[in-house]
Parts: structure tokens; C-alpha cells; sequence
């Protein structure tokens, strides 16, 4: 009888710390070099959290790695948030939690790990997951934007998700980047708690730039930084004013280059991200493993993909030329559309250039149509939609030779590719 009552005990217990110190919003996030450090994000609902990190495979975690996070604060950025919840009732939420981050440092290139969150007394509050760290001479991830989940909605994160799945079965990926407006409104703390849920932020380690409905409340004027930056843990290397949101990271031989685009809407922190982009670029290029290709990413496109006229690229395209960008990656305009490699305004062979992408929607909701191209006529040379409901993603694969960007629908039937030449 006592044994039962201890047990009984032991277990009422363990529930009370579960309970206690609720986890939520986990996910793994690229370390400066992906080859040897990843970054955990979570939120906790009290203090005394941290990372139990292994090599994927070994048994148990007695021979794990303990850390705590270098990163507690207290986050009041979702307090008073006006918004929905998942029965679509009007609420204003004020979520009690402490934004946690953890930098893991020293690890193996091309190799699986797993981790667990865990208590002040190491006992497991999560699930496992898994990322795997660059290094392999090949390898692939999805390119996914605009799927706007909408916590009421459960059909938008469905639609995403199944897509994610759909390119993994074309190509096995190894992580994924995603271009902005993963949620409906960044200012709905539960809109990210529904979004971490998902067992595909469980296998993979995901990068990405902010949207500008990741930037916002549902209540106009509405808006921060502080949405996307307390909902991940991106490296601080960017210029002062937007650390954590515009960001660069090494994954083998790419060098990719993070934009914020609600940041990069005045002249003074365009040039500010233009200056900050030539310092990291060169610093990279002079150093003993430069890299082999640039790659940009942004949320806001290049080109408006209903009628060809010139968006962001009019803003960009010199100091990409400057640089020798390879790759422009955009989304928002939920239509895709794409050039060959372009340099000085003119169509090139590959051999320089900057190959212009932007992603369609994935939500199956809020796709557009295109209407007559208008404009920029000789540079564009691809577009797709499918309406309204349109969802679609891409494969990036990379070698030493190029980067090939396969654009999928929901079917995983190719309708697009493009290649990108790897320059001498």
C-alpha cells in the first residue's frame, strides 16, 4: 500500500513540474556556421529550463550534453495582443512566458543530433528532435513561403505542411527555409504555439526572414520586431538596430545572407543592410573557406508577378551585381516568378549574374491571379499561380557545379526548374 501511495505520489509530481513549467515554440535555428552550431529557441512558463543534446541513435541520456539557455528573459512582447482563438472567439491574449535560447557549439559536421528541453533536475519536458549539421558535399532543403497560419484555420497549416512532405518525397531534404508570412498575425502568440506543433519542426532545422504578417497584430498599427525575434533565436550578426532578424549563416558551401524587409523600408537602413552585406560578403570571401555561392533572402519580392514591374530588384540589382549575388530568393507576392541569371539589367549565360526567385502561396487560400506582363518582359521568364488556391514549394539542390531550384505543385509534379551556375 505504501508503494502504490509513493508512486502514486512520484507521479502526481512529476505532473505538477510538467504543469509548472510548461514548453512551447520549439525550434532549431542555424548557429553563424551550420557545420558546427545550431541555436534552440523555446518558451518556458518559468524559470530553470534547459538543453539535453546527444549524437541521433545513442540509447537513453546518460551520456548526454547538459546546457543551460544563454538566453532567459521575461518576454512581454505578446501582452494584450488582440486576436482570435482556435474556436475563432475574439480574445486578447496574455501568454506568461520567458523566451529561452541556447547556442550549441562544437559539433560534428554532417551529423544527426537529437535533443530534449528539460527541468532544473534534467527530467525530459519535450518531445525529441533532431537536426542534422552541413557539411555534406551535396544537399537539399525546401523553400516554402506566405502559408499565413491561422490558428482558427486549420486547413493553411495543413496545406504547408503537406507540401513540405511532397518535396521531401521528391528529394529527401535536410532543413528548411521558409520566406516570411509563416503566420497569419506575428502578434498572436498562440498562432506561433500552433506552428511549433507541427512534427516538421521536429526533423529539421528551419531559417527564414520575417513577413510583414509575421511583423503584425491583428488591430492595425499594430506591428514589431519583437514578434519574430522572441518566436526564434537567429544568430546576432547582423547590423546593431535589427540583430536576430537581418542575420547571415554559413550551410557548406552557401553563404546566406538574411534580410528583414520591415526594416529595409527607408534609405537610411537600406543602406545600412547594403553596407552591412559588403562588409560580411568580402570578410567571407577573403577568409580561408570562402564560400562558393551568396545566396539573398528577403520576404518582400523582386518583381510584381501579376504584371513584370520592377518591385525590390530595382532597389538591390546593383549592389548584387557589385557583390557577385548568385541567388535572389523573395516571396509576399504570392506568385511565382523568376529570371535566368541577370547582370547590369541584361539576361547572361550564368557565368555572372544574379538568378531572381520569388515563391508562390502554399495555403491554398490566398493565391492571386496574373494578368498581362507588362513590364520587364526580358528578364522574366517563368511565372505560375494557381488562383486563389494555390499551393506550391521548391526544391534546392546544391553541389560544387550549381544550385538547382525545382518548383513543385501540390501533386510534386515539376513545373518549373531553373539552374544556378557556380562561378569560377
Amino acid at each position: 500500500m505504501r508503494i502504490r501511495l509513493l508512486v502514486s505520489l512520484l507521479l502526481f509530481a512529476s505532473v505538477v513540474v510538467a504543469v509548472a513549467q510548461r514548453i512551447s515554440t520549439i525550434v532549431t535555428n542555424p548557429a553563424a556556421d551550420a557545420s558546427t552550431g545550431m541555436r534552440i529557441s523555446w518558451a518556458a512558463d518559468s524559470a530553470g529550463t534547459g538543453v539535453m543534446y546527444r549524437l541521433a541513435g545513442v540509447k537513453g541520456w546518460r551520456r548526454s550534453t547538459y546546457l543551460p539557455p544563454e538566453l532567459a528573459t521575461r518576454c512581454t512582447a505578446f501582452d494584450s495582443i488582440f486576436s482570435r482563438n482556435a474556436r475563432g472567439e475574439d480574445v486578447y491574449e496574455i501568454p506568461t512566458l520567458i523566451k529561452c535560447g541556447v547556442t550549441l557549439r562544437h559539433l560534428h559536421p554532417n551529423t544527426r543530433y537529437e535533443y530534449v528541453i528539460v527541468d532544473s533536475h534534467r527530467r525530459p519536458l519535450s518531445q525529441v528532435y533532431s537536426f542534422l549539421t552541413a557539411g555534406a558535399m551535396e544537399w537539399n532543403c525546401c523553400i516554402i513561403s506566405d502559408f499565413h497560419s491561422y490558428t482558427p484555420s486549420r486547413r493553411r497549416l495543413q496545406s504547408a505542411m503537406t507540401m513540405i512532405d511532397t518535396v521531401q518525397a521528391y528529394r529527401p531534404i535536410d532543413w528548411v527555409l521558409h520566406l516570411g508570412d509563416v503566420v497569419a498575425w506575428g502578434g498572436s502568440w498562440s498562432f506561433w504555439e500552433r506552428l511549433y506543433q507541427e512534427r516538421q519542426f521536429r526533423n529539421f532545422m528551419w531559417a527564414g526572414v520575417q513577413g510583414n504578417h509575421d511583423y503584425m497584430g491583428r488591430e492595425k498599427g499594430v506591428g514589431s520586431n519583437d514578434f519574430t525575434r522572441n518566436a526564434t533565436y537567429y544568430p546576432a550578426n547582423g547590423f546593431p538596430e535589427d540583430e536576430r532578424l537581418t542575420y547571415h549563416f554559413r550551410y557548406g558551401e552557401v553563404l546566406f545572407l538574411m534580410l528583414n524587409s520591415m526594416t529595409n523600408r527607408t534609405t537610411a537602413n537600406i543602406s545600412k543592410a547594403k553596407a552591412w552585406m559588403r562588409q560580411v560578403v568580402r570578410q567571407a570571401r577573403a577568409s580561408q573557406h570562402p564560400p562558393r555561392y551568396v545566396v539573398v533572402c528577403q520576404h518582400f519580392e523582386w518583381f510584381n508577378g501579376r504584371t513584370g514591374q520592377s518591385m525590390d530588384y530595382s532597389r538591390w540589382s546593383e549592389t548584387f551585381d557589385e557583390l557577385g549575388v548568385d541567388l535572389a530568393l523573395g516571396g509576399n507576392n504570392h506568385i511565382y516568378a523568376r529570371t535566368d541569371a541577370v547582370y547590369q539589367g541584361l539576361t547572361t549565360d550564368g557565368s555572372n549574374g544574379t538568378v531572381y526567385l520569388q515563391t508562390s502561396a502554399s495555403d491554398n487560400e490566398r493565391g492571386r491571379t496574373t494578368s498581362t506582363l507588362r513590364e520587364n518582359k526580358d528578364l522574366i521568364k517563368r511565372r505560375w499561380t494557381e488562383g486563389k488556391n494555390t499551393i506550391g514549394a521548391l526544391c534546392m539542390e546544391v553541389n560544387a557545379q550549381r544550385i538547382l531550384l525545382t518548383l513543385l505543385d501540390r501533386y510534386g509534379t515539376v513545373v518549373d526548374t531553373v539552374s544556378v551556375k557556380a562561378k569560377e
